[in-house]
């Protein structure tokens, strides 16, 4: 089984409709055993749309490009596209942290938008 860390995002008019379908997918698709509460947060880098946002932990059988798949898969069902991105809408945003113990976007380690949650699923960090 393969562990990882997932960031969750959504700045859209019904993010959080979205960001529930989205814990729900995640749920019935992956062995999810830590979720954050679902919280906002201020946009990173410009904006003015307010995110909300979850980190999920948890186990799976994927193989890491099959994740990374499903999880752009289901943004771009949900509604990520060229023209949400020209307005600057995020309807869903999903990243893998951190895999099998090595971190595979380390910036996120120090952006609010996930160390506020990362620390709900572990206050070690």
């Amino acid at each position: 089984m393969n562990r990882f860390v997932l960031s969750l995002g959504s700045n859209s008019s019904d993010r959080y409709e979205k960001m529930d379908m989205t814990i729900e997918r995640l749920n019935s698709l992956l062995n999810i055993e830590v979720a954050s509460s679902v919280y906002e947060t201020l946009p990173w880098g410009g904006g003015d749309k307010l995110y909300i946002n979850c980190v999920m932990a948890g186990t799976t059988a994927m193989d890491k490009e099959s994740l990374i798949e499903m999880t752009k898969n289901w943004e771009k069902q949900r509604g990520r596209d060229e023209e949400a991105k020209k307005h600057g809408i995020v309807p869903i945003d999903l990243d893998i942290v951190i895999w099998n113990d090595t971190v595979l976007r380390p910036k996120e380690l120090s952006r609010d938008y996930f160390i506020t949650g990362y620390r709900q699923i572990d206050p070690c960090h």
